[in-house]
């Protein structure tokens, strides 16, 4: 992998990090949620991996039995989806989350730790995407975050975590060709 300087740009509501190389055409796309059960004391993760074409490459559904917040939650989705994607070799990618405090917290100044509460996960998330050549962060609505979103709900419903490649149950399919 070639590399030249890396640099972290972040407006309102997205950014993106680039490692000297550049988008060369659909990139795969990768969303991400997280789901909070209160009153089981657990959370649920789930991301969704899509080809530049619309097809499943991969799905996730991580059930963790942690008693966590809900910015907590949508930081470690973020994170798994980012490994998740990692595993997959993807190496450009542009990732989409309705999590806006999450997606904004990247946007922070790289220089010193980030002391916020998701602090420790954020730092973590960008010492991770700099194993991408090229990735973009962007806010999107709840609506258009449905695939992620169902995945992390589902998950708190597991007893262990739900890994897909290309092929996936027949609702996630449904569900991606409303994307």
């Amino acid at each position: 992998m070639q590399t030249s300087s890396v640099t972290l740009q972040g407006g309102q509501h997205g950014g993106v990090l680039e490692t000297g190389q550049q988008f060369e055409g659909v990139e795969p796309r990768l969303f991400f949620d997280g789901a909070v059960d209160v009153l089981k004391g657990c959370v649920g993760l789930g991301a969704v991996i899509l080809s530049g074409t619309g097809q499943l490459m991969g799905a996730m559904s991580i059930p963790l039995p942690v008693p966590i917040n809900p910015i907590a939650a949508e930081a470690l989705a973020l994170r798994h989806a980012l490994e998740f994607g990692r595993a997959f070799g993807v190496r450009s990618v542009r990732v989409y989350g309705d999590a806006l405090n999450v997606l904004n917290g990247l946007n922070a100044s790289s220089s010193g730790w980030d002391l916020s509460a998701i602090g420790g996960v954020l730092d973590a998330v960008r010492l991770l995407m700099r194993e991408f050549e090229m990735i973009s962060w962007k806010h999107v609505k709840k609506r258009s975050n449905l695939v992620a979103h169902k995945l992390a709900r589902s998950a708190l419903s597991l007893v262990q975590a739900m890994f897909c490649k290309d092929v996936g149950p027949p609702w996630l399919h449904d569900l991606i060709d409303d994307v």
